[in-house]
């Protein structure tokens, strides 16, 4: 399995390309990001974080893990929230960060299979799509986060 990316890595800082065409490669990459998941604590984690700047992530929502390729907010709820969040590409996750996002989100892509997702959401999964889509952008927590 790849090791999880650290800042200062200046690849982190790239703006993620848009996935083309969703091939064999695509998949394998979504399938890390999913056994990512499944063998740490994260709960999101994105393409970029394992070397590959493309737009997609994968996600904890409830009790599965999804993977978002393209994923496009098309919505954000204007109430905002704090929330302490750590990220795996930042000191492996163990330093806590204070970071304000929105109540609610709504997000489009597409899954491994090519299929058009919609997601609203909101709490833990709705900070999470905020999280991993800022990493699409090549925007880091402690970038508008403070150190706790």
């Amino acid at each position: 399995m790849k090791e999880v990316i650290q800042h200062p890595n200046s690849i982190l800082r790239e703006t993620s390309k848009p996935v083309k065409k969703i091939d064999d490669k695509v998949r394998e990459i979504g399938m890390e990001l999913i056994n990512h998941l499944n063998d740490s604590n994260c709960v999101g984690l994105s393409a970029v974080q394992l070397g590959s700047p493309i737009r997609m992530f994968a996600a904890r929502r409830g009790t599965e893990d999804v993977v978002i390729v393209n994923p496009k907010v098309i919505k954000m709820n204007e109430q905002t929230f704090n929330v302490l969040e750590g990220c795996a590409s930042i000191n492996h996750g163990k330093k806590p960060y204070l970071v304000t996002r929105r109540k609610s989100v709504k997000v489009i892509g597409t899954n491994l299979d090519g299929e058009k997702v919609v997601y609203k959401a909101w709490g833990l999964f709705g900070h999470i799509i905020q999280h991993e889509n800022d990493h699409l952008n090549g925007i880091l927590i402690l970038d508008h986060g403070k150190e706790v």
